[in-house]
């Protein structure tokens, strides 16, 4: 009885104290809604926290986020919005988180520092037709009408004076492999990739592994160029006729793996989803051992569906891409499939030149600098505006290359980039691009920074070095060169100052540099290392490593792949038995995960330290494997090793 009583007071009181809960939030929301509107921002802003945090409420928060973005503390909004765009994944609605988080995305500030050298980079298990580093450069010019169409790739590399690596053709489910398309891109020096689409007569069910697909594979075969076959594409979206049925979609791009993956050695399977909407992605994922890259098909356009009242001026594709490749895209080797930035719109027949350039720039070097694993990437140059061939909603915005001088001009510059490969190769040189902390300055560092802000059009970035004016760039990827001479021993700060449209400042961020050696001491074939610098230093450039050497216990262990291409060492897994195996000349090493027993030409050896794998990747010690294989290795200040291979 006593039990039942003190039951019912705590109930009676839980429904009081939650009562007075929602009361309470809902008081403070009318109570912060009314100073808003009075324009007592700041007053509005008190109360509306206040609210959210006794009840977090979708519509609260988004008027405290509109609020914040009325004062112009746009970091704030941001967060805001990603705020209410967790409610909405709390409550299973995803479509409105996305719409929600593009919010978010547009307003938030993202300002990162990046070395650029020159140098290799050492990559894991590549995918087919994967190039080590760097990024195959890429178009879609069958439509475009400032080329003649029999010649077209040749002239297209003529007229950006940049040989492409990879072009693209539409091609029907049904039909026989487009040898001649593929002769033509042969002559030009390129490789194809095939936007291979169902159609009413060859639906995703007529995908079986038939004669017509064995002979497709044949012709692939035939045509002695890589191929990469990008199947049913943007099957997120309902434009497409082949959206739907994920289940039917991930069978009939399996079968087309099986039999490409079985009868080719040259074709590389594509999936390649639209950028939004992106809820939808998932579910058409067929699986690791089908697909060889992941591809993403995005645009940029100054309005969404050419509506004036649908402004996206600072909506980052950047940002689009950014989850689909952190979840898709660190084991699988990415090319952004189809790329365009408009610079004229049906919405009010406008010029958006800057908006086109702008876009451009930010989105070829951000790729580089943000997401080193897109290793392609195809600009999409047609007029579709009046074409009746293309659907209505296809016919907006205007994206050829060639009918533009400025867009025409900015492409050719950004194609002068090294990173931007001219061929379908595994090794090539290439420019190594990686975030700029802790990084050694040997002679002359270009430094160069991704910012991205609540106003797309950046005005300037204005550096500093230890907290004094140092230099000035005006335009995407505001690079400038640090020498070695104007740093001092030890630490020394570089702070990137980004100014917005109207000369606000938007934001900053800084890195720490450090003095390294003249590179003029450097042996012909030395290669220098620092703990936690994720590069091995040369005479003329640098490479680019997995992971960043350690110290552990005095040893100093670096990834095992450093070992592989630094020596000229033959490596060998073992994944049952986590054993390593590396032979050189007529040295014979294994070495166990975990173990310090090692085995040389059949000799146990004891390890200072043993083997490891952190990241999933294996980490070996530098000094034994060294000596062992006949090189030498040099130790100067804690954390600094010479390597004489």
């Amino acid at each position: 009885m006593i039990f039942r009583t003190l039951l019912i007071v705590f109930l009676l009181l839980s429904v009081s104290v939650s009562s007075a809960g929602a009361s309470g939030w809902w008081t403070l929301y009318e109570d912060g809604k009314r100073a808003v509107d009075s324009g007592q921002l700041d007053r509005g802003i008190t109360l509306l926290e206040r609210s959210a945090s006794v009840s977090e409420k979708a519509s609260t928060l988004r008027l405290l986020a509109e609020t914040y973005e009325q004062k112009g503390d746009y970091d704030a909004a941001s967060d805001t919005y990603y705020r209410e765009a967790g409610v909405y994944r709390r409550m299973g609605d995803e479509t409105t988180y996305q719409a929600v988080k593009n919010i978010a995305d547009r307003l938030r500030t993202d300002i990162e520092l990046y070395a650029r050298e020159d140098g290799t980079a050492q990559a894991g298990s590549r995918a087919l037709h994967e190039p080590a580093a760097g990024m195959y450069a890429g178009a879609y010019v069958d439509a475009e009408k400032e080329v003649s169409s029999h010649d077209r790739f040749r002239e297209f590399n003529e007229t950006t004076g940049k040989q492409h690596a990879i072009f693209f053709s539409y091609h029907s489910l049904g039909t026989p492999f487009p040898s001649g398309t593929a002769e033509k891109i042969k002559e030009a020096g390129g490789a194809m990739q095939i936007a291979l689409e169902p159609n009413s007569r060859h639906p995703l069910s007529s995908v079986q592994d038939n004669e017509y697909l064995r002979q497709f594979a044949v012709d692939a075969q035939k045509a002695d160029i890589p191929v990469f076959i990008r199947f049913a594409s943007e099957m997120n979206g309902s434009w497409v006729s082949w959206h739907g049925d994920p289940a039917l979609y991930k069978r009939s791009f399996r079968t087309m793996a099986e039999v490409m993956h079985r009868d080719t050695d040259n074709v590389a399977m594509v999936w390649s989803p639209a950028a939004s909407p992106a809820e939808r992605i998932d579910a058409y994922y067929p699986g690791d051992d089908a697909v060889d890259w992941v591809g993403l098909n995005i645009y940029a356009t100054p309005y969404l569906n050419a509506d004036l009242n649908q402004e996206a001026f600072n909506r980052d594709p950047l940002d689009r891409l950014a989850p689909f490749y952190e979840k898709y895209a660190q084991s699988k080797p990415m090319m952004i499939s189809e790329f365009a930035a408009s610079h004229f719109t049906a919405a009010g027949s406008q010029d958006m030149t800057a908006y086109g350039t702008m876009r451009m720039r930010a989105f070829y070097h951000g790729l580089q600098m943000r997401f080193p694993n897109v290793h392609a990437i195809h600009w999409f140059s047609m007029n579709p505006m009046g074409n009746q061939n293309v659907p209505v909603d296809r016919r907006r915005n205007n994206f050829s290359l060639l009918e533009n001088t400025s867009m025409l001009n900015t492409y050719r510059n950004i194609m002068k980039d090294s990173y931007f490969l001219p061929e379908v190769a595994a090794s090539q040189d290439t420019a190594v691009v990686s975030p700029l902390e802790n990084t050694r300055v040997h002679d002359t560092l270009q430094v160069q920074t991704h910012a991205k802000t609540y106003d797309p059009f950046i005005q300037k970035v204005f550096y500093k070095l230890n907290g004094e004016r140092y230099q000035t760039a005006g335009s995407y990827p505001y690079s400038i060169q640090v020498n070695r001479g104007d740093l001092r021993e030890g630490r020394n700060v570089l702070e990137a100052v980004v100014y917005d449209s109207a000369g606000r400042i938007a934001g900053r961020e800084s890195a720490v540099l450090y003095q390294g050696p003249d590179r003029g001491s450097f042996q012909e074939k030395q290669l220098t290392l620092y703990t936690g610098d994720k590069r091995a230093y040369t005479k003329t450039g640098a490479e680019q490593l997995l992971e960043a050497p350690f110290i552990e216990k005095g040893t100093t262990l670096v990834p095992l792949r450093f070992i592989s291409e630094t020596f000229g060492a033959d490596v060998g897994w073992n994944q049952q038995a986590k054993q390593i195996s590396i032979s050189s000349g007529e040295k014979e090493v294994l070495l166990t995960a975990g173990s310090r027993t090692a085995q040389v030409n059949g000799t146990a050896e004891t390890l200072l330290q043993a083997p490891q794998i952190q990241r999933g990747v294996t980490f070996v010690p530098l000094r034994f494997i060294s000596e062992t294989l006949g090189h030498s290795v040099g130790y100067e200040a804690p954390g600094t090793v010479h390597v004489y291979p």
